[in-house]
């Protein structure tokens, strides 16, 4: 699953110690407690007879997961500072066959965050249309490069509530209006939608007949990855 997400480097932890302090005993002191943490990785791990057989695995997924570009169906915008939830309750979205990754503000400010027929980064990931989740704040000059993304033909979608409020301070009231001004226009342009619940997004791709990379034609619980090479 997490390599279906796009992990693509293992890193092992070794044991630190393999002391024979009366106060440790075998198989020694365990730096990583808990379940943030992977297995300790040396000679006194039972599975150690097989690591390399492991290791050649990984590095064979490793290199794949390493190789080319990745491609995905959706872009999230997701401002974790001022986003009122996390995104998706559930996995209606990768289901169907779609995949899709969380974007920062910051991201879409790259050299490479530009839209070329209706796809957003097309030399890389190759968004095909954005979501926003119950997106409470947006600056204006978002607003705006939203309003360029829609015109030059991204699709965007709006989950649940829009934003109405700004983080620039010195002249809040004043930009905000500007905001809310730019916003509405924003949400009745071409290629802009609205649904209530991410419950309605993968029926609502498939009305503006936006396929995923992958599509099913009934639910699985598998998780699509695509990479182009060359």
């Amino acid at each position: 699953r997490n390599v279906s997400g796009g992990v693509n480097q293992f890193v092992l932890h070794g044991t630190p110690s393999q002391s024979d302090n009366e106060y440790v005993t075998w198989p020694g002191y365990h730096g990583w407690i808990g379940k943030y943490w992977s297995e300790d990785w040396e000679d006194r791990q039972p599975v150690w007879e097989n690591m390399e057989i492991l290791t050649d695995y990984m590095a064979r997924i490793q290199q794949v997961m390493q190789s080319g570009t990745a491609k995905m169906d959706l872009a999230v915008f997701y401002d974790e500072k001022t986003a009122t939830r996390q995104f998706f309750e559930n996995d209606s979205l990768t289901s169907y066959g779609y995949s899709y990754e969380l974007l920062s503000p910051d991201t879409l400010e790259l050299p490479m965050a530009t839209v070329k027929n209706g796809v957003l980064a097309s030399e890389g990931a190759a968004y095909r249309a954005m979501v926003f989740y119950n997106q409470n704040d947006m600056s204006l000059s978002m607003v705006e490069k939203l309003q360029d993304y829609a015109d030059n033909g991204l699709k965007l979608i709006f989950i649940g509530d829009t934003p109405t409020e700004i983080k620039n301070y010195a002249n809040y009231q004043q930009e905000r209006e500007q905001m809310n001004a730019a916003m509405q226009k924003l949400l009745v342009s071409e290629n802009v939608y609205q649904i209530s619940s991410t419950d309605e997004l993968a029926g609502k791709l498939e009305e503006i007949d936006l396929d995923g990379n992958v599509k099913y034609s009934t639910q699985v619980g598998v998780i699509t990855l695509l990479r182009e090479a060359g």
